[in-house]
């Protein structure tokens, strides 16, 4: 029964950490690239989107967290990690591609 427990956890923190990995990713793709790429110059309004992208992705783990079979709390912390660390990640990697085009 202990094991079954343990494994219920892990699997519902690797699946919330893969789902705000993807929100994550698709976010940075579909929001901040076009602005990466000097396409777009309107930061303030794709920091909006941004922030309303992560809370709608963690109301949908709340919405379904009584189809959800393992951990509701293991699964949206993970999420909300990702999520973050994931937003975090691919700004540093904005960031330095910008500033490597600057020195071009």
């Amino acid at each position: 029964m202990e094991r079954k427990i343990c494994v219920d956890y892990t699997i519902a923190i690797i699946s919330g950490l893969l789902f705000g990995a993807l929100v994550a990713l698709a976010k940075h793709i579909i929001i901040w690239r076009p602005y990466a790429q000097g396409r777009v110059n309107r930061i303030y309004g794709r920091m909006a989107v941004s922030s309303g992208v992560n809370v709608l992705a963690l109301l949908l783990v709340v919405v379904l967290r009584n189809r959800w079979p393992y951990s509701f709390t293991a699964t949206i912390a993970a999420a909300a990690l990702s999520l973050s660390l994931m937003s975090r990640l691919l700004s540093q990697i904005i960031a330095k591609n910008s500033e490597q085009n600057y020195t071009r």
